[in-house]
Protein backbone atom coordinates (compact mmCIF):
# COMPACT_ATOMS: atom_id res chain seq x y z
CA UNK A 1 0.00 0.00 0.00
CA UNK A 2 1.19 3.53 -0.64
CA UNK A 3 0.44 6.74 1.23
CA UNK A 4 0.50 10.44 0.43
CA UNK A 5 2.59 12.59 2.74
CA UNK A 6 0.73 15.75 3.79
CA UNK A 7 2.45 18.45 5.85
CA UNK A 8 -0.08 20.07 8.19
CA UNK A 9 0.09 23.85 8.35
CA UNK A 10 0.75 25.11 11.90
CA UNK A 11 -2.55 27.01 11.91
CA UNK A 12 -4.43 23.75 11.19
CA UNK A 13 -2.54 21.47 13.59
CA UNK A 14 -4.54 22.19 16.75
CA UNK A 15 -7.84 21.72 14.88
CA UNK A 16 -6.78 18.34 13.48
CA UNK A 17 -5.42 17.19 16.84
CA UNK A 18 -8.82 17.95 18.36
CA UNK A 19 -10.60 15.65 15.88
CA UNK A 20 -7.99 12.93 15.47
CA UNK A 21 -7.94 11.58 19.00
CA UNK A 22 -5.97 8.47 19.80
CA UNK A 23 -7.60 5.35 18.47
CA UNK A 24 -10.33 5.05 15.88
CA UNK A 25 -12.56 7.98 14.97
CA UNK A 26 -15.49 8.49 12.60
CA UNK A 27 -15.82 12.06 11.33
CA UNK A 28 -19.28 13.31 10.41
CA UNK A 29 -19.89 16.17 7.96
CA UNK A 30 -22.87 18.26 6.88
CA UNK A 31 -26.25 16.52 6.84
CA UNK A 32 -24.76 13.31 8.25
CA UNK A 33 -24.37 15.15 11.57
CA UNK A 34 -28.12 15.71 11.71
CA UNK A 35 -28.78 12.09 10.76
CA UNK A 36 -26.59 10.85 13.65
CA UNK A 37 -28.29 13.29 16.04
CA UNK A 38 -31.72 12.07 14.91
CA UNK A 39 -30.62 8.60 16.04
CA UNK A 40 -29.76 9.99 19.47
CA UNK A 41 -25.98 10.29 19.11
CA UNK A 42 -23.86 13.25 20.17
CA UNK A 43 -20.35 14.50 19.47
CA UNK A 44 -17.72 12.33 21.22
CA UNK A 45 -20.11 9.42 21.89
CA UNK A 46 -18.48 5.98 21.66
CA UNK A 47 -19.86 3.36 19.28
CA UNK A 48 -18.69 0.00 20.60
CA UNK A 49 -17.69 -2.85 18.27
CA UNK A 50 -17.73 -0.77 15.07
CA UNK A 51 -15.72 -2.48 12.29
CA UNK A 52 -15.77 0.28 9.61
CA UNK A 53 -17.83 -2.01 7.38
CA UNK A 54 -14.64 -3.88 6.48
CA UNK A 55 -12.24 -1.20 5.27
CA UNK A 56 -12.48 2.44 6.40
CA UNK A 57 -13.09 5.17 3.80
CA UNK A 58 -9.77 6.78 4.67
CA UNK A 59 -6.67 5.78 6.59
CA UNK A 60 -4.80 8.45 8.53
CA UNK A 61 -1.45 7.97 10.21
CA UNK A 62 -0.76 10.57 12.88
CA UNK A 63 3.02 11.20 12.78
CA UNK A 64 3.55 12.84 16.14
CA UNK A 65 7.02 11.72 17.18
CA UNK A 66 10.47 11.93 15.59
CA UNK A 67 10.74 8.19 16.37
CA UNK A 68 7.57 7.28 14.44
CA UNK A 69 7.73 4.11 12.32
CA UNK A 70 7.17 6.06 9.08
CA UNK A 71 10.70 7.47 9.23
CA UNK A 72 12.09 3.94 9.01
CA UNK A 73 10.19 3.56 5.72
CA UNK A 74 11.31 6.85 4.17
CA UNK A 75 14.59 6.55 2.28
CA UNK A 76 16.41 9.82 1.76
CA UNK A 77 15.70 11.28 -1.68
CA UNK A 78 18.48 13.86 -1.27
CA UNK A 79 21.22 11.38 -2.18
Amino acid sequence: MSTTLRFVKPEHASILREYLADGAVALFFDEEIEQAKSLGYNDEDQLEDYDFGGDPDSLIEKVSSPHHHIFECMPSINE
